[in-house]
């Protein structure tokens, strides 16, 4: 392992230790971060999908789950989430309506990857 990736890996660990704490945002904020840094890493977006589905955003989390998946096709946990999103209802869509705190407006429009 390079120095680099090694860098990536302490920080990939220091964001799941702040999903585990519940600093779900902050996660993700520092996972927006690494994307744009690490665009080929595969576990970056899927942790990115984690933390959009712990705010309640099934559509965003979905949408970085696939480019897990884009990345890495054998990215099991990826395609399990997917998986269980589609099992659940395949034409649900999650919206938040503006106002609804952190969730709605307070992180960059909710880290969506389409805009």
């Amino acid at each position: 392992m390079d120095r680099a990736e090694g860098q990536v890996e302490k920080l990939l660990t220091h964001v799941r230790s702040l999903g585990r704490q519940g600093e779900i945002m902050e996660a993700g904020r520092l996972l927006r971060k690494m994307v744009k840094e690490h665009p080929d890493h595969a576990e970056i977006p899927f942790l990115l999908g984690v933390c959009y589905s712990k705010i309640g955003r099934g559509d965003l989390a979905r949408v970085w789950w696939q480019k897990t998946m884009d990345l890495n096709p054998q990215h099991i946990r990826a395609y399990m989430y997917l998986k269980d999103f589609e099992d659940q209802d395949p034409t649900l869509i999650e919206i938040k309506e503006e106002g609804s705190g952190a969730i709605a407006g307070d992180l960059e429009n909710c880290w969506d990857p389409t805009k």
